[in-house]
């Protein structure tokens, strides 16, 4: 095919293969590549590419679950999943990690390359990621800080496949439900982050997002509003019942004393 045969019903007809996450990679690939084809003249006009509808990660990796992970997790899981809880960063950005990236005096991370011109940032580190990579850290200046093990592997860091297969041993053995993915880090970091702070424009710059609006769908607003509410309605309803029982048991408490009295004149009167 021509790319000037690629029109709007062509682009439609993709196959969504895996997950609409997936699926929209391959089509911001295609936009880009088709955006290259109109900058050196060798295309018309760029079809809309619309991309599929993804479904938000609604699991989280809360405090306990992280517990759970951790006791079962091999490394480098172990060190990858508390990387991400605590800078957001995305599996892949972890592993591709080197020693020059890391500023322990300034306590930064730089991510060097990404998805998108955003993922290009400086990610903060926690105390607790200082700590893991401290340990991690044999007195290297420069190379991987997840070195593959495998001799003579292309990329050099340890692959994220096998991380994945980790994560997913490290779930079964806790009980975990199959939805928790290793991505849900990343999206506990930006729930967590932007509960805390409510500055979406450093999260937004912490997690690479191209736009407020990606960073915006973590920030879940109202949600400590209404369960206060409720639970303000559940105290309410627990002492009206309180208020009934007292009332209840003070009309027993008559009609027990009436009927006492009742029965002691019968007697009085029949002597």
């Amino acid at each position: 095919m021509r790319l000037s045969d690629i029109g709007d019903e062509e682009v439609s007809r993709l196959p969504a293969h895996g997950s609409p996450g997936n699926g929209n990679n391959a089509r911001r690939t295609l936009r880009r590549m088709l955006s290259k084809a109109q900058a050196w003249g060798l295309l018309g006009v760029v079809p809309k590419i619309r991309l599929l509808k993804e479904k938000r990660r609604g699991l989280l990796i809360d405090g306990e679950r992280e517990a759970q992970l951790l006791k079962f997790s091999r490394q480098p899981l172990r060190d990858v999943l508390m990387v991400m809880q605590d800078t957001g960063m995305r599996p892949d950005e972890v592993l591709r990690l080197r020693w020059e990236y890391i500023d322990t005096a300034r306590r930064t991370i730089f991510n060097p390359i990404g998805k998108t011109d955003r993922s290009r940032r400086m990610v903060p580190m926690s105390d607790r990621v200082v700590r893991v990579l401290k340990e991690r850290r044999n007195g290297e200046a420069e190379g991987w800080v997840f070195p593959s093990p495998k001799r003579g592997s292309r990329c050099g860091y340890f692959s994220l496949g096998a991380v994945e297969h980790q994560f997913k041993e490290a779930r079964q053995n806790a009980g975990l439900p199959q939805e928790l993915v290793l991505y849900c880090a990343r999206h506990t970091y930006a729930t967590d982050a932007l509960a805390r702070t409510g500055n979406v424009a450093a999260v937004m710059d912490s997690m690479g997002h191209a736009n407020a609006q990606t960073t915006m769908i973590y920030q879940h607003q109202g949600l400590e509003q209404l369960r206060d509410a409720i639970n303000l309605r559940n105290r309410d309803n627990l002492k009206l019942q309180r208020k009934r029982i007292k009332r209840a048991e003070f009309r027993f408490g008559q009609n027990l004393g009436q009927s006492t009295g009742n029965g002691a004149e019968a007697k009085s009167v029949s002597a």
